[in-house]
């Protein structure tokens, strides 16, 4: 029987351990863009994890964390005009794109950074340009963008490209997580807990995810969400569009 959530904004998932009863596959991809929207929106801890598995800082360090371009989940909503990038503001003050990625489009790495232009180009009329909070463009890719500069993480800014690379602001970084190089991240370095990220959006069945929730509590805890989304009707025909889509 189909499990229906409250579609409101504020809500907040509870952890249930029925999802240890399920074995085999999956039955759809913990990769799906729709879904890491989902999670993104209802389950403000696995938000605030994965920000600060970026920032390198604890989720507790972490005063405040909102999604700023929230959808109403399970709406049929137009493809061609959806853009599924996660809009967050940090503490009142950072600003981070979140997006999940598994086409290698043409152009993506174009496309990206207009995503970033985009929230970059946020003062208003008045506002002071040194006044502008910045952004950090991040996406989760299952694929290689530079085949020649393969990497697990790598990060982009704008610096100077004859001399010192005097770097031109702190305020504009592009970062892909190539989770089709997870071999190539180095065992306790600071993207360690990304590899836990990027082995759970890549698991095929149950028994990975188990696996992983054994290790870490907080992703049994993100497990457990994904499996509550993916109860809801609604929320898994959408799931199931963008996946069509794609194919």
């Amino acid at each position: 029987m189909q499990q229906t959530i409250d579609k409101g904004y504020d809500y907040i998932m509870s952890y249930d351990e029925r999802w240890k009863e399920e074995s085999g596959s999956i039955g759809f991809r913990m990769s799906n863009d729709y879904l890491f929207r989902a999670l993104m929106q209802r389950d403000e801890k696995t938000l605030r994890k994965i920000v600060a598995a970026f920032l390198q800082v604890s989720p507790d360090d972490i005063e405040d964390v909102t999604v700023i371009n929230p959808i109403i989940l399970g709406e049929s909503i137009n493809d061609k005009e959806m853009h599924l990038d996660v809009r967050v503001i940090i503490d009142h003050g950072r600003n981070m794109n979140l997006e999940m990625q598994t086409v290698h489009h043409a152009g993506w790495a174009e496309r990206s950074l207009s995503y970033a232009c985009r929230s970059f180009d946020s003062l208003c009329h008045g506002d002071h340009y040194e006044d502008a909070p910045g952004i950090w463009q991040i996406a989760f890719c299952d694929f290689t963008l530079f085949e020649q500069h393969r990497a697990f993480v790598s990060t982009y800014m704008l610096l100077e490209t004859v001399g010192d690379h005097h770097v031109y602001t702190d305020k504009f970084k592009i970062t892909n997580v190539d989770m089709t190089s997870i071999s190539l991240a180095r065992d306790n370095c600071p993207d360690s807990d990304l590899v836990d990220w990027a082995l759970l959006f890549k698991a095929k069945t149950w028994e990975e995810l188990k696996m992983l929730a054994e290790k870490d509590k907080s992703l049994d805890e993100t497990i457990s969400s994904a499996w509550q989304l993916s109860k809801d009707r609604e929320i898994l025909e959408q799931m199931r569009r963008r996946e069509e889509n794609e194919r």
